[in-house]
């Protein structure tokens, strides 16, 4: 992967606005484990039922005992990391920094700080500078929701007594082992097939899946752009061409003889496919579109936005609010202005393409 001059030798002098936070909760999993740590176990049992009664309350209907709602409410938090992590790899989000005091015990996370959607697409796209090992990259975090999962469950066994920790802990292991995987593996999958409007996911569709995105690293494709026009092409009667995907490429000399022959061969192998499925184009297409944005908030447009805004000129974030409020529609009139490729000046400027 390609090394940025990273700072903090880089430094920008901006004005900064003071921004609120809301969430139904900012429970943590770095609260359990904090009092784990301290081995408060009454308190900790406090802030578990808390939690419950916060964010899981329908747990609470069968009045099962502790250790058994200790197990339900670490089920559905392992359930909601897989389905929130599935989530950004669908759009190409990468939050950046996911440790566990900004995962909530909700399922959600919390942080305002180094995340950003991914635009030339990199397994390894890590908008953060300070994660050089790439620890919370765009395709591991699945596996750091699963840590932060880990973490949760070695503390959650700080609640309970000694003698009720040995059934718990298989418990949560279990989930740990097979609930996570499946459910991430069932909803990760379930939005590959929407994007490629493929009509199941099977081996095909894994090796399609898998040979399109080494042709994206390869030609540094937007991952925005490319899986958007992909889905606009499928209500064509001929299945897309490379020309069909040109606004994709930000970087023609990536596109080079090889990289153009590996899409053309792919292309090849995912009209087969299509036809052979049979979907009515309009269905594909409705499917796809509902799965791949075609507008996101890329930090060098919000520069462009707040820069105008600092001029009196109001009309760039006024264009964007619009664009963002429908994100999946298709809003042709907005199309130039907030649905391309990050431009050169844009791919190595500290805030917009990296943060520390």
């Amino acid at each position: 992967q390609r090394r940025r001059p990273h700072p903090p030798s880089m430094l920008v002098e901006e004005r900064t606005a003071m921004l609120c936070r809301c969430a139904p909760s900012f429970l943590r999993v770095g609260h359990v484990e904090l009092h784990a740590l301290r081995g408060e176990r009454e308190e900790l049992e406090r802030l578990i039922k808390h939690a419950v009664r916060r964010e899981y309350p329908h747990l609470l209907e069968d009045g099962k005992a502790f250790p058994e709602l200790l197990v339900d409410f670490f089920r559905e938090f392992v359930r909601r990391q897989a389905e929130l992590v599935s989530g950004w790899l669908r759009v190409g989000y990468v939050q950046g920094n996911m440790n566990s005091d900004n995962c909530l015990l909700g399922g959600r996370t919390l942080d305002y700080g180094p995340f950003g959607f991914m635009e030339a697409y990199h397994p390894l796209y890590q908008p953060f500078t300070s994660d050089a090992m790439g620890g919370y990259a765009f395709a591991r975090q699945p596996g750091a929701a699963k840590k932060n999962c880990m973490s949760l469950a070695d503390s959650l066994l700080e609640a309970l007594p000694q003698g009720e920790r040995a059934e718990v802990s298989t418990a949560l292991q279990r989930a740990l082992d097979e609930d996570f995987p499946e459910h991430f593996n069932k909803v990760h999958g379930e939005g590959c097939r929407r994007k490629l409007g493929l009509l199941a996911w099977d081996q095909d569709a894994r090796e399609l899946w898998s040979d399109l995105l080494k042709a994206m690293q390869a030609s540094e494709a937007d991952f925005t752009v490319l899986f958007r026009l992909l889905a606009m092409s499928a209500e064509e009667p001929v299945g897309p061409t490379l020309d069909d995907l040109s606004r994709a490429f930000g970087n023609p000399e990536a596109l080079d003889a090889e990289a153009s022959a590996a899409w053309i061969a792919w292309l090849d192998r995912y009209s087969a496919r299509v036809a052979a499925d049979g979907r009515a184009p309009e269905e594909r297409a409705a499917e796809m579109k509902a799965a791949s944005p075609k507008f996101i908030p890329r930090n060098w447009m919000l520069f462009e936005a707040y820069d105008a805004a600092e001029r009196g000129d109001y009309s760039v974030v006024k264009g964007m609010l619009e664009a963002l409020a429908r994100p999946y529609d298709e809003q042709p009139e907005l199309e130039d202005a907030y649905f391309r490729a990050a431009p050169p000046w844009a791919q190595e400027v500290g805030g917009l393409s990296f943060m520390s």
